[in-house]
């Protein structure tokens, strides 16, 4: 099956494609950091409005038909009870969420939402029912989130280099990392990146 080019995938989730993209090249030796708070690279950042959890999944996110039976364990269990069996609903696993006007402002709610919001991303989210999304959906809403994407056309890493990403998003055609070289995301515990092709020499 074909892979989509960049371009296509750009329009796929709601940005122009019509943009110039240049090649990245990181030398032998050389570290080189993608940082949103860095000027050097700003013309190659776009900020994409996020506004729901389907949102996320679609730029993001794992296809439900590519994830296992199963979800694996996004992170450690938060909750003082043990829970159920894995193969019971997420939805009867995590009590609704009642969201009251401050409910965003509460630590355990977020940490209910990021996992929640995990387990529909990057797991099979059809095992998420309309409350638990309808709760999230709330919460990006309320919190405004926009992600940080990097766009280039083909990147190539040189033997001995490192490429640091410090974003959740890093786009390009094609991708060819030479042996001993390095591309190091450091945004957190979920990234993604897209390449219609990615080599390593």
């Amino acid at each position: 099956m074909p892979q989509l080019t960049v371009e296509e995938r750009l329009k796929s989730i709601g940005l122009d494609p019509a943009r110039n993209l240049e090649d990245l090249t990181v030398d032998g030796g050389e570290t080189l950091d993608l940082d949103p708070r860095n000027d050097r690279f700003k013309e190659h950042l776009t900020m994409l409005p996020l506004d729901s959890i389907r949102h996320i999944k679609q730029v993001m996110g794992v296809p439900d038909d590519a994830v296992e039976k199963i979800d694996p364990v996004v992170r450690e269990p938060i909750f003082d009870n043990p829970l159920p069996d894995a193969g019971v609903r997420l939805s009867r696993r995590i009590p609704p969420l009642v969201l009251a006007e401050d409910a965003f402002r509460d630590v355990s709610n977020v940490r209910r939402l990021y996992d929640i919001s995990a387990k529909y991303v990057f797991g099979d989210s059809r095992n998420i029912d309309d409350r638990q999304i309808e709760a999230v959906d709330k919460w990006i809403k309320a919190i405004k989130i926009r992600l940080p994407i990097f766009l280039f056309r083909d990147i190539y890493v040189a033997r001995g280099a490192t490429l640091n990403v410090n974003s959740n998003a890093l786009f390009a055609n094609h991708i060819t990392v030479e042996n001993t070289g390095r591309i190091k995301f450091k945004s957190g515990s979920h990234s993604t990146v897209f390449a219609a092709s990615f080599k390593g020499l």
